[in-house]
């Protein structure tokens, strides 16, 4: 909507604005993309995915959190609770 705002009156700083608008929604797809990696996808899927898929995508879920766990480091990861170590593990 800047961007009509700006074309239609000819801000004399129009470019401005355009590069700010345009930073702002850069940084939004940027908080966005960190909160969909955060996520604690195993508990997620399992609770979204319904069907035939639903064990290969908690499998594939599961994974990539035990690659993220042993990229933790060891202060960290002692605080994590053995029910959960355990559940990413596949001890259980």
């Amino acid at each position: 909507m800047i961007f009509v705002l700006i074309r239609h009156y000819r801000w004399r700083h129009a470019f401005f604005y355009e590069i700010g608008s345009l930073g702002t929604l850069a940084l939004s797809a940027l908080v966005w993309l960190l909160v969909a990696i955060a996520t604690p996808a195993p508990i997620v899927v399992k609770a979204a995915v319904k069907g035939p898929m639903k064990d290969a995508v908690i499998d594939a879920a599961l994974s990539g959190a035990r690659t993220i766990h042993d990229r933790l480091p060891e202060n960290i990861r002692e605080r994590i609770p053995e029910e959960l170590r355990s559940r990413i593990s596949g001890e259980n």
